[in-house]
């Protein structure tokens, strides 16, 4: 019975922690981010390459996280509407759409956030990885049932 209600289980707690990150403010998440930021910068010019500066890498890391967060949601979000459909393609695009409502909504609540703002950008972003995960499903779906069309 508990393995029915595990995907949203994880699904819920998971949301929980992208609201919590929408919370911080921005001199939290800055640090952190530039944190990792160093690190990469660091690692780079000990391989000899300076052709990225901070900025740069700072920027990059804060917009992946974006895509990768998403990204997970997708697929949490399609293995527990799967579990509720027991069809795929449902699940796909109910997931995409929910996907994108959550990354306005996260948007909105993280405006409401100290010294943080919310971007139409970064509602693409979110949306690009939500977008990335449900590929990688359907993809991974797909050759599941080319090699047993038994399977859905």
């Amino acid at each position: 019975m508990m393995k029915r209600y595990f995907p949203a289980i994880i699904l819920i707690l998971f949301l929980i922690l992208i609201l919590g990150f929408s919370a911080q403010s921005g001199n939290t998440t800055n640090s952190l981010s530039s944190g990792i930021a160093k690190k990469v910068e660091t690692l780079l010019h000990s391989k000899g390459d300076y052709s990225y500066n901070f900025a740069t890498i700072h920027y990059t890391i804060r917009k992946l996280a974006h895509i990768f967060e998403f990204m997970v949601l997708a697929v949490l979000l399609v293995s527990a509407l799967h579990n509720i459909f027991k069809r795929m393609i449902p699940s796909l695009l109910l997931s995409g759409i929910i996907s994108i409502c959550i990354a306005f909504i996260d948007e909105m609540f993280q405006s409401l956030s100290i010294e943080r703002t919310s971007s139409l950008f970064d509602v693409m972003i979110d949306s690009i990885g939500a977008m990335v995960g449900l590929i990688a499903i359907g993809v991974f779906v797909f050759f599941r049932w080319v090699q047993d069309p038994k399977k859905k």
